[in-house]
Parts: C-alpha cells; structure tokens; sequence
C-alpha cells in the first residue's frame, strides 16, 4: 500500500473510533443522567441503529477510495 492509501485507512479508522465513542458518550448519558438505559433487544438495536449506519458509509467510502487509488 502507498502513502495515501495508508492516510485513507488511518481516517477511516479514527472515524470508526470517533463514532463507537459518541455511542458510548450517549448510552452513558442516557443511562446515569436521564435513567433510562436501552432495555432489551429491540431498544439497544433501535438505539445503535445510527452508529451502526455511520459506520457502514465509513466502510464504504474507505473501501471505495482505497480501491480508486490503487495503483495500476
């Protein structure tokens, strides 16, 4: 891999990481300040449901941008 495909993977990769940490943030918040964590599967599902779609463009974009920077 090259230089810039290396920089591509380390950007998707601390987006990764950014979004798995406001999931975090916000069940925490949810949880000890207002008091009503997600309770069973649906409600956790419901929940992470956004993160989880972030998280997919990321994969997307990365895969796509590392694949249009390949090198022939």
């Amino acid at each position: 891999m090259h230089r810039e495909q290396w920089i591509v993977l380390l950007l998707g990769i601390c987006a990764l990481a950014a979004d798995g940490f406001a999931a975090g943030i916000q069940y925490l918040d949810r949880r000890y300040v207002y008091g009503m964590p997600p309770e069973g599967v649906w409600e956790m599902f419901r929940f992470l449901a956004p993160y989880g779609l972030f998280a997919a463009g990321v994969v997307v974009l990365v895969v796509i941008l590392l694949l249009a920077m390949r090198r022939k």
